[in-house]
């Protein structure tokens, strides 16, 4: 939203937040752990993403000016989502971008050392600096829904996010669809991934807004009219 702003007349609000950063972790192959501890060992290496222009590339950015690192002094190659462990373990690159729950695979079987986590708000702070707000919900102010549909709606959204960091995937398997279930054992995995992920009651504050926007604009083009709102809580 920040990266290609909105239309003339159009006044994004943001109603309720949902991730703090991507559910991405920064990992090296173990084999170099011990020529890669932090992020600023990773100058004149390759890191992998899944795909330019993706989100994790806009905080891989972040976490590179944070340890004083310009985007030219690494080479990011983009080898597809499938192909990320592959990469990393076959030497096309030195480090990646993992989504979970590849990365926690990955860094459980210790295949992968950590460098830098974003997979839950409290890692987020400690890896930028600073609470961040990535995923949220936005609502146009010209075609804003009422009190009652957003509110309504708010509770939704909080009561499944409630459910899921519940755990219990069986019981939720049982009550979903096959076709979103698909294979109990992935899908068991995905809920394990979502614990912890969600920013407390989706609440996002106007400094953690402005901070994040601020922080992005450092590291990429962004239009100069972009302005994004907070709606005031009506739950």
């Amino acid at each position: 939203l920040l990266r290609f702003g909105t239309r003339a007349g159009q006044s994004p609000r943001l109603l309720l937040g949902l991730t703090a950063a991507p559910p991405v972790a920064l990992a090296v192959e173990s084999t170099h752990a011990g020529r890669v501890r932090e992020v600023r060992d990773l100058a004149g290496l390759r890191v992998g993403l899944s795909a330019p222009g993706v989100a994790e590339h806009s905080w891989l950015t972040v976490l590179l000016a944070r340890s004083g690192l310009t985007p030219v002094q690494v080479h990011v190659i983009s080898v597809g989502t499938q192909g990320l462990g592959r990469a990393l373990f076959n030497g096309e690159v030195h480090a990646a971008m993992l989504p979970d729950p590849i990365a926690s695979q990955l860094i459980a079987e210790q295949r992968a050392t950590l460098i830098a986590d974003l997979r839950t708000p409290a890692a987020a702070q400690r890896a930028i600096g600073f609470p961040t707000v990535s995923a949220a919900v936005f609502v146009r102010a010209e075609r804003r829904p009422g009190e009652r549909e957003l509110a309504a709606f708010t509770r939704a959204i909080l009561a499944a996010e409630e459910r899921l960091a519940g755990g219990g995937a069986g019981e939720l398997a049982a009550r979903l669809p096959r076709n979103v279930v698909g294979s109990r054992e992935a899908f068991a995995a995905r809920v394990e991934q979502v614990l912890g992920l969600y920013l407390p009651e989706g609440r996002v504050t106007v400094d953690q807004l402005e901070a994040t926007a601020e922080l992005l604009r450092d590291q990429l083009p962004l239009p100069a009219r972009t302005r994004i709102h907070l709606l005031p809580p009506g739950r």
